[in-house]
């Protein structure tokens, strides 16, 4: 491992150096090899006497020091900044406890409006307060640790010094300055030099890393460079160093990629983003739990890399950490402590300790510093020194009132009032610093801009990585240009030869409608994508990268032509073992209980995931009994599993908030309840076999994770096995284990076995086969991944760990058992037939169980019914007053025909909104539901399918009301008020059905929306509207009959005009003298007897008038439409929504079963051979 980890480095080190020079004969070099230097090997040269970047033996920590101090030369110390934070508090606006809206609360509440607005009752706007009179100073070249628990605000302090107050507001009598700047000037004129790490990740997934982080440096690159670089090479240069010191040089041209488009890997993921801020080249900087995901090692190196930024260009970062261990706290000069919103310390790191301990409480051997401040604001975790229990503060209150009345708050206070005498806010500063943002700034910015580059200069960088975009996502520009040209081929067929003279005229506007019709419905399909990007395009707004008017502008232009370490394998293994490994070839054998395995292991065993995949409309309650109900067996009764569920909710501590809505990250549950949720749902199913759990305390505080690992041992003492894998372990936690699993890079075992008693077994055989001494204060789990990463001190060679172990009596041990165990007959138990069951319940009682959840995820979605519901009711009105009660005349049914074809757009729009809702379901069903053979994939396809139907049925309802009376008036009888009706409803199922379809088979809702818009634009054309059926070329008279909106048009056409008499207008009527001595009827007596049309004037013996058609069936029938026909277009209806049905069942098993059983089938495990990693 040790030499797999220096020859890695080694060789970054050399491609590093390649990439910046090419030649490495020092300064004694001719003149001619000094032409042919990369220009950053001449800067170097120029100005320093350090290693160059060429040389073997090149530090990318130095070269950080040469390079900034040659910036430094240039900048001065003017964008150094400090922040000095005086009483913050922070509201936010709503209750706290908040009703979970339904659909019959979003009907009632315009109501309730109304009624309060008559009646003069005021609305009172709830605020609660989340930070309470928080006091701190960093100075620049200063890192200050952020402690708390989940929900203590650690996100809200680190996102007011940094002015990000979506939603919050900030306390008047709140007092933030930055070394002479006041917050105001600060937020409007130098947003860029505060910049704020989120702990989400908001990457464009078809860009690769290299590709999103020199979009970054481009975008802060100085107006002075170094070395007279262009900014692409500039851009270059640094992002090859920043990606050496974070590890991702390896990634330099994989995509980043998300839950859709595979990329690197999660913890990687952190890493970019960690690196895209840092190229960001702020003077402060907020990180919110920036190590969530990443290994030990990993996280140290970025907090190593913020102290070296403070060092050398004197920066300041706050960092909220959690599971901090104790190199990583000692890297920090102060820290902060938030107990529920108070602050309860700030001062140097090296007093907090002794400060809670004056204060009364006992911090446990081993216990790392961060892991015991946090435990101070956990009542269940903190302990007093014996004799203090009485003396010590208890509520955070109490705490609050200790720390501002303690010395350590004087002296706070002492030097908060000489710094801001020191940087006084009179305009000094802000002068040199504004002198240093226009030294920056490109030519042709506004000086009041926070921008580096200018306009046109953020338009072409956001139109490159837009091209980047579309060339790294073939297959969506493919799709989207191959829909586009067949869409127009097939326009140009429909009308194709029209003849140039009047009798074209309808058909050429025919042509501009339909061209002007179909790029709006692609447009539509933009949407979805533009709403998904927003994240990322506010992001780099805030990071003052580009404003969003360029990207806009950008992406408007570009559619013109165009239409153990992180990532390394742990959960990989557990993929395998809990069979749910769906890629890659697995080879070897897996027992359990002596036995193979056969269906129903998947049921029988419990897996925690890294994702917290969870249906947000439920409640923590209704969550678990959902598990319990359905994956334990049907002979334990309900109440029985309820009862269960009620044990776990008390075993977990959720009592509290049992009832609350599970929600996602950004409003719902915190990072720590939706574990336990995680963990609960798997233990409500009872599992018989074993639990994994794969990184179960990530994201979590050092105090949760206890809490968590504890309950895991409560669990392993009641003879549960437990398999898992753990981020960042503390002493404590490690040490709640039995056995270790160790492995190496290659997924090659390290070491196997008992852990021991403070953790003595595994290291008398570490310290036993070279490596170092272990110290008494250190965490052995780090330990332990450090020695085998790089060897033991004072060797010249890394020690091969994987050699010893194979070598080991250990080993050989392991093997003997194995072979023992494989050896011996094995008595198996009974096996009933449940037992090979792949799921717990029947059919019948998985459809209802899962349809009640779909219906009630509906109910609890009032967004979604209500914007269906609007777009029925808002285009039925639109049509209907634009076509308002049409008269008889020929254009007067023109005018009704083409109203339905208007209202027949909507079903594009419709399509829409169902694909991605079902995606997403599909998405949990796919990665958490069907892996643990929760219930059956025929039940999630039926149960999707058919909980949409009523809530289209009620869209349907409303479309007909607001369309049908405005159209065609209320005259008419009920039985064609009724078909109409009928035909109305069944089109809005036809649709949701159509959508079903479509979803079941594509991946991703952009190529879904394609492919329905596609085929939806083919129906829509050939429906006999905007040409007659008769004027139809062949192929589209063939496209005319299969067409389902022909047969939809068609039967509401016949029901609601049949034996309506047309009468012609003065400009439809055809005129005509009549011969001298007859009248018109007399003429045309002969011709009448066989002619559709009527004669209005038969005595006239002058002018006659003749209007070509009598009825409205005799138009109807030039369109192929007949009133004996109205039951036999619905009966066609119902078979397309049959067909559609069907065809969703079979390709969903065809495109997303089929494959995974393909995968999964005969598939055994060696987890010898598997892993990638060491943890």
């Amino acid at each position: 491992m040790a030499n797999a980890n220096g020859t890695k480095q080694t060789g970054e080190r050399r491609s590093l150096c390649s990439t910046m020079s090419n030649d490495q004969e020092g300064p004694h070099r001719s003149q001619s090899s000094q032409d042919e230097q990369h220009p950053i090997t001449q800067v170097w040269n120029k100005h320093t006497d350090a290693i160059p970047p060429d040389s073997c033996q090149f530090d990318r920590h130095e070269w950080a020091k040469r390079n900034i101090r040659i910036l430094d030369s240039m900048a001065g110390e003017a964008r150094q900044r400090g922040v000095l934070f005086e009483d913050i508090s922070i509201q936010a606006s709503g209750s706290p406890l908040q009703i979970q809206p339904t659909v019959l609360s979003a009907l009632i509440r315009p109501v309730a409006s109304v009624v309060n607005l008559l009646f003069h009752k005021e609305s009172h706007q709830h605020r609660t307060k989340i930070l309470h009179k928080f006091d701190g100073l960093v100075r620049s070249g200063e890192l200050l640790l952020v402690l708390g628990r989940p929900g203590s605000g650690c996100s809200t302090f680190l996102k007011a010094i940094c002015g990000y107050l979506d939603g919050l507001h900030l306390d008047p009598a709140s007092k933030i300055q930055y070394r002479g700047v006041s917050f105001a000037r600060m937020m409007n004129e130098y947003r860029g030099e505060v910049v704020y790490n989120q702990e989400e990740d908001h990457h464009f997934p078809h860009l690769t890393v290299g590709e999103t982080l020199e979009f970054a440096a481009y975008a802060r690159a100085p107006h002075i460079r170094l070395g007279n670089l262009s900014r692409e090479e500039y851009a270059k240069i640094v992002v090859q160093v920043v990606m050496a010191l974070f590890e991702l040089s390896h990634a330099h041209n994989t995509q980043v990629g998300n839950e859709y488009v595979r990329g690197v890997s999660g913890g990687e993921r952190k890493r970019v983003s960690i690196a895209e801020m840092t190229l960001a080249r702020a003077a402060i900087g907020a990180w919110d739990n920036s190590t969530r995901g990443l290994d030990a090692n990993s996280a140290l190196a970025f907090v190593q890399t913020l102290r070296l930024s403070a060092n050398l260009t004197k920066t300041c970062h706050a960092a909220a950490v959690y599971q901090a261990s104790e190199p990583i706290y000692n890297t920090f000069d102060n820290v902060t402590v938030l107990y529920e919103g108070r602050q309860v310390y700030f001062g140097p790191c090296r007093h907090a300790v002794a400060y809670f301990e004056k204060m009364g409480w006992k911090r446990h051997p081993r216990q790392a510093s961060a892991d015991f401040l946090t435990a101070i604001t956990n009542p269940g975790e903190r302990e007093a020194k014996p004799g203090m229990a009485e003396k010590v503060p208890r509520t955070s209150e109490d705490f609050e009132a200790y720390w501002k009345q303690s010395p350590e708050y004087v002296e706070l206070r002492e030097m908060m009032r000489n710094y801001a005498q020191s940087f006084p806010l009179d305009g000094t500063e802000e002068t040199k610093l504004n002198h240093a943002k226009r030294t920056e700034q490109a030519n042709h910015v506004r000086p009041s801009s926070t921008f580096l580059l200018s306009v046109a200069m953020q338009v072409r960088l956001c139109l490159v990585r837009a091209y980047r975009r579309s060339l790294n996502d073939r297959a969506g520009i493919i799709a989207t240009a191959v829909v586009q040209i067949v869409l127009a081929v097939l326009i140009g067929s429909l009308f194709y030869d029209i003849p140039a003279s009047s009798a074209g005229l309808a058909q050429r506007a025919s042509v501009i409608f339909l061209a002007v019709l179909t790029n709006n419905l692609i447009a539509l399909l933009e949407i979805n994508v533009l709403y998904s990007q927003r994240p990322i395009v506010e992001k780099h707004a805030r990071y003052t990268f580009v404003h969003p008017f360029a990207e806009a502008l950008a992406g408007v232009i570009m559619d013109l032509p165009i239409k153990g370490m992180s990532g390394a394998g742990k959960t990989t293994l557990l993929n395998v073992l809990s069979q749910r490994m769906t890629c890659g070839v697995v080879a070897g054998e897996m027992l359990v209980n002596g036995s193979g395995l056969n269906t129903s292991i998947c049921r029988k065993t419990g897996y925690v995931e890294q994702n917290d995949l969870h249906c947000e409309t439920s409640t923590i309650r209704e969550a678990l009994r959902f598990s319990a109900a359905l994956r334990q067996p049907p002979s334990v009764s309900m109440e029985e599993k309820y009862a269960f569920v009620e044990e776990v909710i008390q075993m977990l501590g959720m009592e509290d908030f049992a009832e609350a809505i599970i929600g996602n990250p950004d409003g719902g549950l915190n990072i720590e309840q939706r574990k336990l949720l995680t963990i609960g749902v798997e233990l409500a199913a009872k599992p018989e076999v074993l639990i994994f759990l794969d990184e179960p305390t990530s994201g979590l505080d050092s105090q949760s994770s206890w809490a968590i690992c504890a309950f895991l041992r409560k669990l392993a003492d009641h003879g549960q096995a437990v398999l898992a894998t753990i981020h960042q372990p503390s002493a404590v936690i490690f040490e709640q284990f039995d056995r270790l699993l160790l492995l190496a890079k290659g997924g090659k075992t390290v070491y196997f076995g008992d852990i021991g008693s403070h953790s003595r077994t595994l290291l008398d055989y570490l310290q036993t086969n070279g490596a170092r001494p272990c110290e008494p204060t250190e965490n052995p789990a780090e330990y332990m991944l450090q020695v085998v990463s790089e060897g033991s001190q004072g060797s010249s060679q890394s020690i091969d760990w994987v050699d010893i172990w194979n070598r080991s009596p250990q080993n050989q041990e392991v093997l003997d058992q194995l072979h023992h165990i494989s050896s011996s007959p094995f008595q198996a138990p009974n096996i009933d037939t449940y037992s090979k069951l792949e799921f717990a319940m029947p059919i019948s009682a998985q459809l209802y169980l899962v349809m009640r959840r779909d219906f009630q995820q509906y109910y609890r979605q009032p967004e979604y019914i209500m914007a269906k519901l609007a777009l029925g009711v808002i285009s039925g009105l639109f049509v209907g007053f634009s076509f308002w009660m049409s008269d008889n005349s020929n254009q007067g049914f023109q005018n009704t025909l083409f109203s339905l074809f208007l209202l027949c757009t909507i079903f594009s729009t419709m399509v829409n909104q169902i694909m991605p809702k079902f995606i997403s379901r599909r998405a949990l069903y796919e990665l958490r539901e069907r892996p643990s053979r929760t219930y059956s994939w025929k039940v999630f396809i039926l149960s999707q399918v058919i909980v949409e139907l009523p809530w289209q049925a009620l869209l349907g309802i409303c479309t007909w009301a607001s369309f049908y009376f405005s159209v065609y008036g209320w005259k008419q009888d009920p039985q064609r008020q009724g078909l109409v009706f009928l035909f109305v409803l069944q089109f809005f199922l036809f649709a949701s059905s159509f959508a079903h379809l479509i979803a079941s088979a594509v991946p991703s809702p952009v190529l879904g929306s394609m492919l329905a818009l596609f085929m939806f634009v083919l129906s829509l054309l050939s429906n006999g509207v905007m040409q007659a059926p008769s004027a139809l070329p062949p192929f589209w008279n063939y496209m005319h009959k299969v067409s389902p909106l022909t047969y939809y048009v068609g039967g509401i056409s016949a029901t609601a005009l049949h034996g309506r008499p047309i009468h012609c207008s003065d400009q439809e009527m055809v005129s005509f003298d009549a011969p001298a001595g007859q009248t018109c009827g007399q003429y045309l007596e002969r011709f009448l007897e066989i002619a559709p049309g009527k004669l209005y004037n038969w005595n006239s013996t002058g002018q006659c008038q003749y209007c070509p058609l009598r009825s409205a069936d005799q138009y109807l029938a030039n369109r192929d439409i007949s009133w004996e026909l109205r039951w036999r277009d619905y009966g066609i209806l119902w078979a397309y929504f049959a067909f559609n049905i069907l065809g969703a069942i079979f390709l969903y098993y065809l495109f997303r079963v089929l494959p995974y059983l393909r995968k999964n089938k005969g598939k055994k495990t060696n987890p010898q051979h598997l892993m990638t990693d060491k943890k």
